[in-house]
């Protein structure tokens, strides 16, 4: 088993057990939220997520952290703010974390209210557009 197979395994099985972990983020579907870089703290409290809410989706190797952008009941559709396309549907309640925090750098970002995230990124892709920081 590699390493980075090794440690999300040791993630995935902290967060089965009620424990918080922190991850660092990876790659640009969620430009301008998350930045490459900044640390996500994830808790294992997923099923209390709702529209606006970053949450884990497993993935084969360990997953990805998208946005839910509708709720119907127990599910959740979920999508990278800067993905043309969404995941789909996810029963919440098998869903492994929400992102509760972002460091980036030395500084706390506050998670916004699924309010005041423009509408534009949870429904449209960023055709043409650089994303802006946030």
């Amino acid at each position: 088993m590699s390493e980075a197979a090794a440690a999300a395994r040791l993630a995935l099985e902290a967060l089965a057990a009620g424990l918080p972990v922190r991850l660092r983020a990876r790659g640009a579907s969620m430009r301008p939220a998350v930045r490459d870089g900044d640390v996500l703290l994830l808790a294992p409290d997923a099923a209390h997520a709702g529209v606006g809410d970053l949450v884990l989706v497993p993935r084969e190797d360990f997953g990805v952290v998208h946005r839910v952008i509708a709720r119907v009941g127990e599910r959740v559709w979920v999508k990278g703010d800067a993905l043309p396309r969404p995941d789909g549907w996810f029963d919440r309640r098998a869903l492994p974390a929400r992102v509760v925090g972002i460091e980036r750098g030395d500084r706390l970002v506050a998670l916004r209210p699924w309010w005041a995230v423009p509408a534009s990124l949870l429904t449209a892709p960023l055709r043409g557009r650089r994303p802006t920081a946030g």
